[in-house]
């Protein structure tokens, strides 16, 4: 079970690796110009987005325990 404090942690690190990864990967000239890259990148950037969306909506509805599924 994450009680609050691990999620807002684990919040926390997601909105990190998708700032990391929008700045040091997408922008980078390397990635742009290569194209498989480019996708990659930005299949790892939409994870981490989808990741934050889905524990933030357990961490502000408020619930202090959530089960493991």
């Amino acid at each position: 079970m994450a009680n609050e404090y691990k999620r807002h942690e684990v919040l926390h690190m997601t909105s990190f690796l998708i700032n990391a990864v929008a700045t040091e990967l997408l922008e980078h000239d390397a990635v742009i110009e290569i194209p498989e890259w480019r996708e990659l990148a930005e299949k790892a950037h939409q994870a981490l987005f989808d990741l934050y969306q889905a524990i933030g909506k357990v961490h502000l509805s408020g619930d202090k325990e959530v089960d493991d599924a």
